[in-house]
């Protein structure tokens, strides 16, 4: 498990890695850890930190919207759904710090099955997406 229970300000540290594969960005990265720090305390769990960090990206990406942004070439480009958001943090909770289903659950505020679902769904976009990977070989 990446994480053991620690002072939160440990396991923001240690939430960096998991921030920065949802955004890809180390500006995106340092505010949105930051804005999560912002709103827990000493007494905070690794549930509730990370309950929090996803209220914090989802009012991002709704001050992102509209539904479209366009890119300095001019293309729009449509930003990533809630779905898809949930899925690739279930999948990296999953994968970096070894959540169970069930905590992973109480994090979403979904069903086990549901999250069963998502990871199985998750587990082959990150392969994808990250390595490469085409289904077809």
């Amino acid at each position: 498990m990446l994480m053991q229970k620690t002072d939160p300000i440990e396991m923001l540290d240690q939430m960096y890695p998991i921030v920065y594969w949802m955004t890809r960005s180390l500006k995106k990265t340092k505010d949105l850890v930051y804005k999560t720090y912002d709103r827990i305390d000493s007494d905070t769990s690794e549930i509730e930190l990370f309950k929090t960090f996803r209220e914090v990206y989802n009012e991002d990406l709704e001050l992102e919207s509209p539904l479209q942004t366009t890119s300095p070439d001019g293309i729009s480009a449509s930003l990533p759904s809630q779905e898809n958001v949930d899925i690739k943090l279930s999948t990296l909770l999953v994968e970096l710090c070894d959540f169970s289903y069930q905590e992973i659950s109480t994090i979403m505020d979904q069903p086990v099955e549901t999250i069963r679902q998502w990871l199985a769904t998750g587990r082959t976009l990150l392969l994808k997406e990250y390595f490469r990977v085409d289904s077809n070989d």
